[in-house]
């Protein structure tokens, strides 16, 4: 298929970070775009239904577009939503989760919370999984399985870097994935971001009236809402 480049506005965020557009009558679903942007993109995949194009030019930022601070982002498939404010994302998915309650589970004009926003964007996660293939040691390229060579993830804490660290530095790593902590003694089963975790808890517990006497974790994982 010949590759051609086309001129889009971006109307939508799906569900994963790319930018919805059309394109006589297609949707064309274009990465690290926001809304309101006028860009140029080429089409890569195209479908009877919809068709996926990648970034070429913008032509038109959005206001909500920042500089991302991850070196790999635009590269590294770990990430999709740096391109954009932090307070942006938290609204497209807010917006997400509204959309999935009317779509897929049939409830309109549910209501629902402010979002509870992160108190970090940046150096939260207390764990990663990279990958080790023919000495490359990081993640997966956006869309693929070829590995990308990674330093430092910005998002990740700095006992995670350490170890990351500590892993390139062995003299030989053998082909397969590797599980990376902040703290070495965590084995169990964990949300990533600490911070997050302790103000979803939190919000549980004032949730439950002070007379309730029975509590069901259905989906205990390592018994996190039970423990509170």
């Amino acid at each position: 298929m010949n590759m051609r480049v086309v001129d889009l506005k971006i109307e939508d965020i799906a569900f994963g970070g790319k930018g919805v557009a059309r394109e006589q009558g297609k949707a064309v679903f274009v990465p690290y775009t926001v809304e309101s942007e006028l860009v140029s993109a080429e089409i890569v995949r195209e479908k009877k239904q919809f068709a996926e194009a990648e970034l070429v030019e913008v032509k038109q930022a959005s206001p909500d577009r920042v500089e991302p601070q991850c070196p790999y982002f635009g590269r590294c498939g770990g990430c999709a939503y740096q391109h954009m404010s932090y307070e942006h994302q938290l609204a497209i998915k807010w917006r997400q989760v509204r959309d999935a309650l009317e779509r897929i589970g049939k409830l309109k004009d549910v209501p629902m919370r402010p979002i509870i926003p992160s108190p970090e964007q940046y150096g939260y996660r207390n764990r990663i999984t990279v990958h080790a293939q023919e000495g490359v040691i990081g993640f997966f390229l956006r869309d693929s399985h070829q590995l990308i060579d990674i330093e430092h993830c910005p998002i990740s804490r700095g006992g995670v870097n350490r170890a990351l660290a500590e892993l390139r530095a062995q003299p030989h790593v053998r082909d397969g994935h590797y599980t990376l902590r902040a703290s070495a003694n965590a084995r169990v089963f964990s949300q990533t971001n600490d911070a997050v975790a302790k103000t979803l808890r939190d919000l549980v517990v004032d949730l439950v009236p002070a007379n309730q006497q029975l509590l069901i974790d259905a989906y205990c994982g390592s018994g996190f809402f039970a423990k509170a």
